[in-house]
């Protein structure tokens, strides 16, 4: 049963699961859950109830309005088995699914062992209901006696486990909770003379001198008293004291000494610092200031930037510089528990350095500044010499503290470092400003870093940082060569670069450039803290998810609900469907979406807004419980059908994408195929892919009936076009096996059709038997014919067309070429079917028939129609084929530089498209043509990579052709045993598949290999010329031919047959003239000549 988190000590809060809030908006919703919840079990009169809320108002007109509070918190509580009893007269609450925190402190409370008594102070994190307005007498009445006791239970529980832990020798533990006690109550002396003798314990002495000022401060401030003289005592007692180790850490110290004579390092460790990469402007920066500063012209500087990026890092490097440089450098820092320490940096800076023992500044102070100062560093105090000012007037002690700083700037040039002054106290930021207008003459210069994010909520700083004599120093996220850089200098020596490099890409992913995230992410693989390294994506370390995890604490609920809706969203967005999503007013979205901006959680992108990193959007995301995460998703797409109802295209992925996460599968299904056919009309095949496979899961959930079967064959038949043009025949094929078998279970012959037709076309592309390619097609044929389909008919026209021309069936797959022209002159002509665009296709298809045939001037003409159709449609999938085609014939034909140039245009496509499909027969095509043209090595190189890539994506059809013309350009290299061996492969893989065609081109081959070998071997040669011209004669194909012929009277003058040498050489002749293929005609009269 799911449970409820329900806190009331330190505001309102109800959450479902971390980071999950459950919104209860209305504040007397909220103030009546708290009554309810302090009060469990108990029934409640209706008309006590609304008293207690709507006082002044009518009866009638309060129990209605108690009626819809108790709606709002109805539907809130939904989550967990009914919890709230609604009976006609009373209500009850029953908290048996509901965690209360008020009821669970004061259980605790009530309990003597420590282990209890620490769980209930760290339950108690403020008043009850902090923040809540309700101006209702009644309620106000009841709430200010409920948090009266309940403060003073945490006070009675504080003291008991301060009491507990003192006995301790380990001390952190009771320092807490000593200050917490002083937090709810400031004025108890005892207290603060427990936490300096603490302090004194873990060798914190500078910290009990200035506990001790806290406790002066405060009592003059709030009673105009002096501390006990048991304080003053203990006080003297620190200051003659010298600060030494606690136990604990003497200890601890000891047995690291221990370890260390016995452990050898690692041999390649993590450095405790990481080297610093890509702040070269910024160190420049802060260098000239130190110049600067030498030079007598102080400046305060402040480094701004996100929690990892690099703030201390810098300061450090300059830091040290500066003291080799023989300045005297005084550094604090900033500490979010602290922050009620008056003057606490400036105190902590000071004491640190030194600066209270240097005699020879001091002394040229005057009495009265001493006077000043004794108020931070009682030790100053002389007899009988009292401030001239009180305790609330800041401006002497100011002039005081510039005295002082300025004889130590003129004693030695001083560099001053606070450290996260995000976290400073209100005095020491006036303090500071005070001195930004005085240090321009003076050796010195202030440098100040600080979280942006946390800027926001310190008013103080801000006005700080506006002043003129500041200058801010931004510092951004790494580029990501400094932050390769800065892995490889952290990485394990003996590394290999590419891994390294590997490493750097995914952690760059992971980073955003944040060096924290960088060196958290290496030290925890290192650790093996993370997936290994093989992993597609590196996880988050611990260390990272923390500190997103303390940045969400700091936010409101509304900023916590709104930074949770965005991590859900996980892209860039509109206020609007944030808004929309979260329920909120659009005021109240404002704030919170301003609240989220100043804290640096969300960015504006142009009018958009997005999460700052994504690691970021992965902690919260992940936090998210799956009922929560489901419920976020169905508001997020909900909100974007409202929004955008009137233009939905858009947002069709987005759509889908989370009405799949919301649990919502008929919704899933229809916009994440409308996506992916919406991706496919934009050739985005990869991407339609993806959404059509998203789509098939959630069609999975839904009942089996006519409309899923039919969606289920639709997905399907979609998938066979985007998989098409990506050359992944394999899984294609597998998906039309799924959907044939859905196709007869719906008895659906048209669909049945579809699937035949684009079956039958796998089974050509792969080379599998032609028989089962052209019963599928036949089939595809016949119904498209029976049910009247003109598109399927054009579809099939095309397959058998493929079928018959790599068959050597030319005349044949030109009357199935030509139906394609005829059926896509009217309506049919602009449109697209199976992912191709027909009319263009039809003719490509043709032409290269007529390049085999030899009628090149129709089938340039063909060649040159297909592109001019194609090329306005921007469809790459199908130019590339136009060009492959005509490009082809020019190659046939000997027109090389034509060739050239249009299958390097197709290939670059191919690269460029992402059309996988066409990649390996443009290259290998583009090979041969190189080849002919004297590039033979260029040539080779493309030809073996076209080879190498038809087997992964099981293109096997144009394989047996590829190795012939990779078995020519080997010839014309004279690199005869490999070409013997790949026009073998090519004579193998033609019979085998029935491509007499090719089978034609390998015999033609080999005859040539037979004729050039020294000597020619030549019966074979002429045998398988012979062969070869007898299966072109009786295919039609010319070029082959001629080619066949020339070979031939080659091999027979060199025998010294001169009769039938001449006639075969005429021939060629005269069959190269008639087709104008002037390239081998050309050679024929230079050998003649």
């Amino acid at each position: 049963m799911a449970r409820l988190q329900l806190r009331l000590l330190g505001g309102f809060d109800l959450q479902a699961g971390p980071g999950q809030a459950v919104p209860i908006r209305l504040k007397k919703a909220q103030a009546l859950l708290a009554y309810l919840a302090c009060h469990p079990g108990r029934s409640h009169r209706r008309e006590k109830l609304a008293t207690l809320l709507w006082p002044e108002m009518d009866d009638w007109q309060a129990r209605a309005n108690l009626r819809k509070v108790l709606f709002v918190l109805r539907r809130g509580l939904s989550v967990i088995s009914p919890s709230l009893r609604l009976d006609e007269d009373t209500v009850t609450l029953d908290t048996a699914a509901l965690d209360v925190d008020v009821l669970a402190f004061q259980r605790l409370a009530r309990r003597a062992d420590p282990e209890a008594l620490q769980q209930a102070v760290d339950l108690y994190r403020g008043d009850l209901l902090e923040g809540l307005g309700v101006a209702e007498a009644p309620f106000e009445e009841w709430l200010v006696a409920e948090r009266e006791r309940l403060r003073e239970l945490a006070l009675e529980t504080l003291a008991k486990l301060l009491a507990d832990q003192t006995k301790s020798e380990e001390s952190g533990a009771a320092i807490a909770t000593a200050l917490r006690l002083l937090a709810l109550d400031p004025l108890q002396e005892a207290v603060h003379r427990a936490l300096m003798r603490l302090y004194v314990r873990d060798g914190r002495r500078d910290a009990a001198l200035r506990q001790y000022q806290s406790c002066v401060d405060t009592l003059r401030r709030e009673l105009s008293v002096e501390p006990e003289a048991e304080t003053r005592q203990l006080y003297q007692e620190v200051l003659r004291s010298r600060a030494t180790p606690s136990k604990a850490t003497r200890t601890a110290m000891a047995h690291l000494e221990v370890l260390a004579s016995q452990v050898q390092p690692p041999s390649s460790p993590l450095p405790d610092e990481a080297p610093m990469f890509g702040r070269q402007s910024e160190l420049a920066r802060l260098r000239h200031a130190l110049d600067e500063a030498l030079a007598g012209r102080g400046q305060l500087i402040a480094v701004l930037g996100e929690a990892g990026i690099g703030k201390s890092r810098l300061v450090s490097q300059v830091t040290i510089e500066a003291v080799k440089r023989g300045v005297l450098a005084l550094v604090s820092h900033g500490y979010q528990t602290e922050q009620t320490l008056a003057y606490g940096l400036w105190i902590d800076a000071l004491r640190r350095g030194g600066v209270l023992d240097r005699d020879d500044v001091l002394s040229g102070v005057a009495v009265a500044w001493r006077a000043e100062l004794a108020r931070l560093f009682p030790e100053l105090a002389q007899d009988d010499v009292r401030p001239a000012s009180s305790p609330e007037d800041a401006t002497r002690l100011f002039e005081a503290v510039a005295h002082l700083l300025e004889r130590l700037a003129k004693a030695q040039p001083l560099l001053l470092v606070l450290e996260d002054v995000h976290w400073a106290d209100e005095a020491s930021l006036r303090l500071t400003s005070g001195l930004s207008r005085r240090i321009a003459a003076w050796p010195m210069l202030i440098v100040l870093t600080a979280r942006e994010e946390d800027v926001a909520e310190a008013p103080m700083l801000r006005d700080l940082l506006r002043l003129q004599d500041i200058s801010r120093l931004p510092l951004g996220p790494l580029s990501q060569d400094d932050m390769t850089a800065l892995v490889q200098s952290l990485a394990p020596r003996g590394r290999a670069m590419d891994a390294t490099s590997a490493l750097a890409e995914r952690i760059w992913g992971a980073s955003n450039g944040n060096p924290f995230v960088v060196v958290e992410t290496l030290r925890a693989l290192e650790q093996g803290a993370l997936p290994t390294e093989t992993a597609d994506a590196l996880g988050l370390p611990e260390r990272v998810r923390e500190l997103v995890m303390v940045r969400l604490e700091r936010l409101s609920e509304r900023g916590r609900a709104l930074v949770t809706l965005a991590a859900v969203i996980g892209r860039e967005f509109e206020f609007a469907l944030l808004q929309h999503a979260s329920g909120l007013e659009a005021h109240e979205a404002a704030d919170a979406v301003e609240e989220l901006v100043r804290r640096q959680m969300l960015r504006t992108v142009g009018d958009r807004l997005e999460l700052v990193h994504d690691w970021v959007r992965e902690v919260v995301y992940g936090a998210l419980l799956p009922g929560r995460r489901a419920l976020l998703h169905r508001d997020v797409a909900q909100a974007l059908e409202n929004i955008y109802a009137g233009d939905l295209e858009p947002h069709l992925t987005a759509l889908g994408s989370h009405y799949r996460d919301g649990e919502v599968w008929d919704k899933a299904v229809t916009f994440l195929h409308r996506a992916g056919r919406q991706a496919l009309s934009r050739s985005a095949n990869r991407e339609a892919v993806g959404l059509f496979e998203q789509a098939v899961g959630p069609l999975g959930h839904l009942p089996r009936s006519q409309t899923t079967l039919e969606q289920a064959v639709d997905l399907r038949l979609d998938l066979r076009v985007a998989l098409l043009a990506l050359g992944q025949f394999d899984k294609m094929r597998a998906y039309l096996v799924e959907a044939e078998a859905l196709a007869r279970d719906l008895a659906d012959r048209h669909r049945l059709g579809w699937v035949s037709g684009y079956l039958g076309h796998n089974f050509w592309i792969t080379a599998q038997t032609a028989a089962e390619s052209r019963a599928y097609s036949e089939a595809a044929l016949e119904t498209a014919r029976a049910v009247g389909d003109a598109r399927l008919e054009v579809a099939v026209n095309v397959y058998l067309g493929h079928l018959s021309r790599t068959s050597g069936e030319y005349r044949r797959a030109a009357e199935f070429y030509r139906t394609m022209i005829e059926l896509t002159k009217g309506a049919l002509q602009s449109e697209l079917i199976g992912g191709l665009y027909p009319a263009a296709i039809a003719r490509a298809l043709l032409c290269v028939s007529f390049a085999d045939l030899g009628g090149f001037a129709d089938g340039i003409a063909l060649g040159q129609e297909s592109i001019r159709l194609a090329e306005p449609q921007s469809l790459p999938f199908t130019i590339t084929q136009c060009y492959w085609a005509l490009g082809y014939l020019y190659g046939i034909q000997g027109d090389l530089e034509e060739a050239t140039r249009l299958l390097e245009k197709g290939h670059a496509i191919c690269r460029e498209r992402d059309v996988a499909m066409m990649t390996p027969l443009l290259a290998s095509y583009l090979g041969w043509v190189y080849a002919l043209s004297s590039r033979v090595e260029d040539g080779l190189a493309l030809i073996r990579a076209g080879l190498a890539g038809i087997e992964p994506l099981g293109f096997r059809v144009y394989e047996a052709l590829g190795q012939a013309q990779l078995a020519e350009s080997l010839v014309i290299g004279n690199r005869l045993d490999e070409a013997r061996q790949a026009a073998t492969r090519a004579l193998e893989l033609s019979r085998a598949r029935g491509q007499r065609a090719y089978e034609a081109s390998a015999l033609r081959m080999l005859g040539e290999i037979n004729a050039r070998r020294d000597p020619p071997d030549a019966d074979a040669a002429e045998d398988r010329y012979l062969q070869a011209l007898a299966l072109a004669d009786d295919l039609g194909m010319r070029p082959l031919a001629a080619h066949c012929h020339l070979g031939l009277g080659r091999l027979q003058q060199l025998s010294g047959t001169g009769e039938p040498a001449r006639e075969h050489l005429a021939t060629a002749r005269a069959m190269y003239r008639e087709m104008d293929m002037s390239l081998w005609l050309g050679q024929m009269e230079a050998e003649r000549g």
